[in-house]
């Protein structure tokens, strides 16, 4: 039997934001997300979202 697969989870920091928009960019996100506008630095850096 093989060995599950393990992940963990950890804080969205500034150097992801090219990652999120380009995930962001995709079709098949688009469809399920609710603005077509990417996460700016200000929106990652707002107190209500650095929690």
């Amino acid at each position: 039997m093989s060995k599950p697969h393990s992940y963990s989870f950890r804080k969205v920091t500034m150097d992801d934001l090219p990652l999120l928009k380009q995930w962001r960019s995709n079709p098949h996100v688009q469809e399920w997300w609710d603005s077509d506008e990417p996460n700016s630095a200000a929106e990652l850096t707002d107190v209500r979202v650095d929690k």
